[in-house]
């Protein structure tokens, strides 16, 4: 009798870890099979059309599926000299060329503006990217907060919408 309760106790356990260690949940979906696996990559893309156009990207894991996309997991997406993109979870449809990111992500351009987001739409070939998120830009001249942005030319263009508020550096206002 008690080997039917052991054999219970061992398939409960074995489900268990079955069900918690199934593929990652959340936003990022992973809809085809999975090709192929790479840790702590790094990535150069080479636009020939651009004098500057090299963009590396740096990621702990990349996870290439059929349908082509690819999952990147805490990675960093730098566009010489204008763009550092830092983000723990994104999901790149190659064909389409949009980066979907989930979860905090900030960029800073060569400005030296600095945006920390919640999730954001990136189209690489369009030069656009958008998030329905809350949004903070710091940069020398002050402080800009609103619930959505819209950034265009690479993130060379920020417009802001809904309950936009600005904070203004003092030393622009010494002047």
């Amino acid at each position: 009798m008690w080997y039917k309760w052991l054999g219970l106790g061992v398939l409960c356990l074995m489900g268990g870890y079955f069900l918690l260690s199934g593929e990652r949940q959340g936003p990022v979906e992973q809809k085809g099979p999975l090709l192929r696996l790479a840790e702590d990559i790094v990535m150069n893309e080479r636009d020939l059309s651009a004098r500057e156009g090299l963009t590396t990207i740096t990621a702990r894991r990349a996870e290439e599926r059929d349908d082509q996309t690819v999952i990147l997991d805490e990675f960093e997406i730098s566009q010489a000299p204008n763009l550092i993109m830092k983000g723990r979870l994104a999901r790149y449809d190659m064909h389409a060329s949009v980066l979907y990111v989930t979860g905090p992500v900030s960029v800073t351009t060569g400005d030296g503006i600095q945006a920390t987001l919640t999730g954001l739409v990136w189209q690489r070939d369009a030069g656009t990217a958008r998030t329905d998120n809350p949004v903070q830009v710091v940069m020398e001249q002050g402080t800009v907060e609103a619930a959505r942005a819209e950034f265009d030319d690479d993130f060379g263009r920020i417009r802001f919408s809904g309950g936009v508020h600005a904070k203004i550096s003092p030393h622009l206002i010494d002047r």
